[in-house]
């Protein structure tokens, strides 16, 4: 059965985000294009959710040069706990600042499993706030980006120019 949470779309500099969850916390902030996120949820279209609205304001302060850290309350819920424990790694990634998937798996501890790290980044519902466009490869290539390379360009190059 699919949890029910409300959403609201925003329109931000990379096109639209829609921004969903409960009254208490945010479980997806994503593109239309990260659709096997949002297909997790039967959604229903906020009137005046004031957690989906801080979630907003927080984003325009990001893409305005005023965000670097996000305070929102934030459901990992539907994620296993390998992803779980992925995502809240990200969220450890400084700011402006990249590691390679190798590396986040090393901090998660067992550097074997980077593609496993991959595969769990793929599925973040929560883009920007968990930062998994900081992953890039060992290389110094960007890597996969379940909403493009061209968003995790864009969000790469805004945050080393702040």
């Amino acid at each position: 059965m699919k949890k029910n949470i409300e959403y609201l779309k925003y329109q931000s500099p990379i096109g639209e985000l829609i921004i969903a969850g409960t009254d208490k916390k945010i479980s997806v902030i994503t593109t239309k294009k990260c659709k096997a996120i949002l297909d997790q949820y039967q959604l229903t279209k906020s009137t005046n959710n004031k957690v989906l609205n801080l979630a907003k304001t927080q984003l325009t302060e990001y893409f305005n040069g005023e965000r670097k850290h996000f305070n929102l309350p934030i459901d990992l819920s539907n994620g296993t706990s390998f992803q779980q424990k992925s995502w809240k790694t990200l969220m450890k990634i400084p700011y402006g600042k990249t590691i390679a998937y190798k590396n986040q798996a090393t901090k998660m501890g067992n550097s074997k499993l980077s593609r496993a790290v991959g595969s769990a980044n793929g599925k973040n519902p929560l883009l920007i706030v968990i930062p998994c466009h900081r992953v890039i490869a060992s290389d110094g290539s960007l890597g996969g980006f379940s909403a493009g390379l061209s968003l995790k360009r864009y969000l790469l190059k805004h945050e080393t120019v702040q």
